[in-house]
């Protein structure tokens, strides 16, 4: 969930453009008009208008735009946002539950889990890979329920990795949305 941005952080960076890029102007208008003038004048003046006059030209641009036209392109910028935040959710929790893997499956109780959705953990190695996966869980005796968990998996266990694949996992009976993947077990020959 975002936090809601106050009144300050949301008129702060407009104030320091504007600010900016008058102190910059001023800066070069005094120097070109001064008798005998520092050249630091021109020096600062000229970077603080390369650095904050397009910011200011982009924002007048922006909001002088059509509403409907704006309002596009922010709902845009935003779909963009959300889909890169659940790419970090979802390789910051791959890899919470991969290093949990190995308790798991010294502990767990076996069952079976229809793989429903994969996506790349954005962490790997020379020899392993990290992948986030979304399991329909099928417990002996219990109702199939979601779960999700994280796996590192080598180059022989990614090619059997896709959505449909079935798995052979261990379930933690104390949380059974903790999960790992039995890779001994799955690797074999069915």
């Amino acid at each position: 969930m975002a936090a809601e941005v106050g009144p300050v952080a949301k008129w702060l960076p407009k104030i320091i453009v504007v600010v900016a890029d008058v102190v910059g102007v001023a800066l070069v208008v005094l120097w070109a008009t001064g008798d005998d003038p520092p050249v630091w004048w021109l020096i600062v003046g000229s970077g603080l208008l390369v650095l904050f006059l397009p910011l200011l030209l982009i924002g007048i641009r922006f909001w002088t735009m059509p509403a409907a036209e704006r309002e596009r392109r922010l709902g845009g910028a935003t779909a963009k946002s959300r889909a890169l935040q659940g790419q970090v959710d979802r390789s910051k929790f791959a890899h919470r539950a991969a290093k949990q893997s190995r308790k798991v499956l010294a502990t767990g109780r076996s069952a079976e889990a229809l793989v429903t959705f994969l996506a790349d953990g954005g962490r790997a190695n020379e020899f392993h890979s990290l992948v986030y996966l979304e399991l329909e869980v099928h417990p002996d005796g219990a109702e199939p329920y979601e779960a999700q968990t994280g796996e590192y998996v080598t180059a022989a266990a990614a090619g059997t990795l896709q959505p449909g694949a079935v798995l052979d996992v261990k379930v933690d009976p104390a949380d059974q949305q903790r999960v790992a993947v039995d890779w001994d077990a799955s690797l074999r020959l069915r």
